[in-house]
């Protein structure tokens, strides 16, 4: 039996559902969801109950997975009851060989944000992540229409010593970006995806951008998968706007570097990094 703690917000819950999915349909084993933390110490909200999703929930204390811990470090040489994420981003192929061979109950900590995890259920997971609604706003969309998205918010936010984990994509990124497809497209406009699309509208002037406001990020998550082009911020709400796109055939920009002090990229190898 497997449990998978979840933690964080919207986009990293679909990484840990995509991976808790994933584990179930290739190993056949059972898979269960806690969700503990939006009950305690979580400041996001649990968004998987909103789409089509399947999950078995069940909670495990701090206390109770400690004893876990304890009890198959102490009497068994197999993995012990609770295994941590090593590198994030990084697809950890012996985790799943371990999981493979697996002899004893364990909970799995981390955010497995890296497509090698799940790929291959793509076409499940894009029927499966659709929100549970009648209608959506409407978007007259040509196929040379971009999507941009500015992620700001707590990205802005340091630590003591002024430092943070996240990298905020400076306005050079976005200007490239923006000129790829001017030069790729003839007529191409512009919708503007952000959690401060105030000062989206105060940096970014054109007759040809577009900004999207007074809709929940649910709502914007939804929309996001109608464009067949992208300009992602190193967001994982915009990886998966992105990758559970409508269109089969898309093209994806993003930044060459994801996180501050880390080498790994989560990015899929036909995104282009720019």
């Amino acid at each position: 039996m497997i449990t998978i703690e979840y933690s964080g917000g919207l986009g990293n819950q679909l990484f840990q559902y995509a991976f808790s999915r994933a584990l179930e349909l290739d190993l056949n084993v059972s898979v269960f969801s806690d969700f503990s933390n939006y009950r305690k110490k979580e400041k996001r909200i649990l968004c998987l109950d909103k789409f089509n999703t399947v999950y078995k929930e069940k909670e495990t204390s701090y206390l109770k997975r400690r004893f876990i811990s304890l009890y198959y470090k102490i009497f068994t040489s197999d993995m012990h009851g609770v295994y941590t994420e090593k590198i994030l981003g990084q697809y950890d192929v012996s985790l799943i060989y371990k999981l493979q061979n697996l002899n004893n109950p364990i909970i799995l900590l981390g955010y497995w944000q890296n497509h090698l995890y799940f790929n291959k259920h793509k076409e499940l997971l894009k029927k499966e992540l659709r929100l549970n609604l009648k209608s959506l706003p409407i978007l007259n969309l040509g196929h040379e229409d971009v999507l941009i998205h500015v992620r700001r918010g707590d990205f802005l936010f340091t630590d003591k010593n002024n430092n943070s984990p996240h990298l905020v994509c400076d306005q050079n990124y976005y200007e490239n970006c923006i000129k790829f497809y001017r030069n790729k497209y003839q007529n191409p406009k512009f919708y503007f995806f952000s959690d401060d699309i105030n000062w989206c509208k105060q940096q970014y002037i054109s007759h040809d951008f577009v900004f999207m406001e007074n809709n929940s990020d649910l709502i914007e998550f939804e929309m996001m998968k109608r464009f067949k082009n992208y300009i992602i911020s190193n967001s994982t709400f915009s990886w998966w706007g992105a990758y559970l796109s409508d269109f089969d055939e898309t093209t994806v920009l993003c930044p060459k570097s994801w996180w501050n002090n880390r080498s790994a990229n989560i990015s899929l190898p036909n995104w282009i990094k720019k």
